[in-house]
């Protein structure tokens, strides 16, 4: 199993944590609330989402959480990217809080040796994966999208209060990749979680509404 950090603990991030630590991964959560993060590593973290603190229960040694998104980074091999992407005054998403995480990311994939996939979960627009963010970590990494790590982006098509069911019985999983490996940790990954045989539909970032 897989070495996974979740940047973003808030309702959509949590319940993808859970599900993995169940499926058997390792989980490093990262988030900016330092309240949270120590909720998370003392077990007393609180969710209305179903079944999800069963999950960590019954694996309560396979996740830590930390506010260090680097740190994350630097010792797990895939990052799925859930932090809000509040709505704006041109009606589209901010960036705001992506481009901040994406920064630390690309911090850490300047010198890290071994492949790595950055997995963006959060809403964007049309075109922000190629005209804005796989640049941005291109310029901090110092590296080419494909020289040592790979991009998707793999959002959630969930509903409040059904986050778990969203993750294990999807009505499809859509991974917009950069490069094939990429697709395929990530894909591996869901059918790691996923309990029915949704189709995986894969593609370019474009070409998933990126």
């Amino acid at each position: 199993m897989s070495r996974v950090s979740v940047v973003g603990q808030g309702k959509v991030g949590l319940v993808l944590s859970a599900c993995l630590v169940q499926a058997g991964h390792f989980v490093i959560g990262t988030d900016v609330n330092e309240g949270l993060v120590r909720s998370i590593n003392s077990g007393t973290v609180h969710t209305d989402e179903p079944g999800v603190l069963d999950k960590f229960r019954s694996s309560k040694d396979s996740m830590v959480a930390t506010v260090d998104i680097q740190k994350a980074v630097r010792e797990t091999e895939i990052t799925f990217v859930i932090v809000p992407t509040p709505s704006n005054t041109l009606g589209g998403f901010s960036l705001r809080y992506v481009k901040k995480a994406f920064q630390e990311i690309g911090a850490v994939l300047r010198s890290k040796n071994s492949y790595h996939v950055v997995a963006l979960v959060s809403t964007v627009l049309p075109g922000s994966s190629d005209l804005i963010l796989t640049p941005l970590l291109e310029e901090v990494s110092g590296r080419k999208v494909g020289d040592g790590w790979g991009y998707c982006y793999n959002p959630a098509f969930i509903a409040l209060g059904e986050v778990v069911q969203g993750f294990e019985n999807p009505d499809y999983v859509l991974i917009g990749e950069s490069d094939e490996k990429g697709g395929d940790r990530v894909q591996a990954i869901h059918e790691s979680i996923r309990q029915n045989q949704a189709p995986v539909a894969r593609m370019k970032p474009i070409e998933a509404l990126a």
